[in-house]
């Protein structure tokens, strides 16, 4: 079996939480989470032909389900809020429809709660 450090880590952490448990600092319930299958969705028509282009270019041809969603909302001026786990891709979700708005002559401004998420933000456009 391949060796996945995080795998190992989580379980070095898992552990190490399990055995302070027992010495009776506090009281711990683990669960563990079987993945599901990732589901995708076509990249929203709505978009403009420059996004979907380069989206194509990067080899990009769906969405995940709630990328999709979120920018179709976004693109009928709906309000939207996501809230999935890190690295589910969120940053698309509010990425895309500005980067739309840009193309039509739209504007945008950015804000985030810190210097180091606002670089890789930026990083990432």
């Amino acid at each position: 079996m391949k060796h996945d450090p995080q795998t190992s880590s989580i379980d070095s952490l898992v552990r190490a939480l399990r055995a302070e448990s027992v010495r009776g600092s506090f009281g711990l319930h683990v669960k563990q989470i079987e993945a599901l299958e990732a589901q995708h969705a076509p990249v929203p028509r709505g978009l403009h032909q420059n996004v979907r282009h380069v989206l194509a270019r990067q080899g990009i041809q769906a969405l995940y389900t709630h990328q999709a969603q979120a920018v179709h909302l976004a693109l009928e001026a709906e309000h939207v809020t996501v809230a999935t786990p890190t690295a589910s891709g969120k940053s698309m979700c509010y990425n895309l429809p500005v980067l739309d708005a840009l193309c039509w002559g739209g504007h945008s401004l950015y804000v985030f709660p810190t210097k180091a998420l606002a670089r890789d933000q930026c990083a990432a456009i």
